[in-house]
């Protein structure tokens, strides 16, 4: 399994942003995600 990890310089150099900004990228797509998952769900009353 390790050999999937990446070190976030790894990351940032792959896509094409600083060291600083992955985790504020990684936040803001978590975010999103559970934005769409909430969408998604339907509420029983």
């Amino acid at each position: 399994m390790s050999e999937n990890l990446k070190t976030i310089k790894e990351i940032a150099d792959e896509i094409g942003v600083s060291k600083q900004q992955v985790p504020l990228l990684a936040d803001l797509i978590h975010v999103q995600y559970i934005q769409q998952k909430h969408r998604n769900f339907s509420y029983l009353s």
